[in-house]
């Protein structure tokens, strides 16, 4: 577990509070990886993930591709943490023939999360928590949006998780070798 980025931490008890073996009667609860992408954006856009970033990347949705803000540096994480058998992975199809990857966290990682760092388990909370009533929040993704909902109260909102940005830039050629 010191051996983990600041980041990979964070993914990890992020993965860990949606995804884990359940108490009362040991069955696994799976967090799907659209979920997990879209809380990684609300992370990133709040700053929680300090060195990931995002960039449009195409995903599968119900048998549509569209266009997401994806971390590819969560991409990298994630398979760190399956290496490390911290994170269990888990490949689904649907009946729009899509694969669906999910995740949740292992026993190994179980054994090991007291050692979490107290400030990673706040911002996770932080991200985790309904503004109105403090319960956890879940991500319901339809008709191409992505929503952030409570199921204990009315609140809900839109995320920009499907919304790409433009982004305007300016280029020059530039020719090497003094060639003509």
């Amino acid at each position: 577990m010191n051996k983990l980025t600041a980041d990979q931490r964070r993914l990890l008890y992020l993965i860990s509070r949606k995804g884990r073996i359940r108490e009362d009667n040991g069955n696994i609860i799976w967090l799907k990886e659209l979920s997990l992408m879209t809380l990684i954006f609300e992370g990133i856009s709040k700053r929680i993930f300090e060195n990931y970033d995002y960039a449009p990347s195409l995903v599968n949705f119900r048998g549509v591709k569209l266009y997401a803000n994806v971390s590819q540096e969560y991409l990298l994480d994630i398979d760190t943490l399956i290496q490390r058998n911290f994170v269990a992975k888990l490949k689904l199809n649907t009946k729009y023939y899509d694969n669906i990857t999910a995740y949740s966290a292992t026993s190994d990682f179980r054994k090991q999360e007291k050692d979490v760092p107290q400030e990673t388990k706040d911002d996770i909370n932080e991200l985790m928590k309904c503004p109105k009533c403090t319960s956890i929040i879940k991500v319901l993704i339809n008709n191409g949006k992505a929503s952030i909902i409570c199921p204990d109260c009315d609140y809900s909102r839109t995320t920009r998780f499907f919304d790409i940005e433009i982004i305007p830039y300016h280029s020059v050629a530039s020719f090497s070798g003094g060639g003509r």
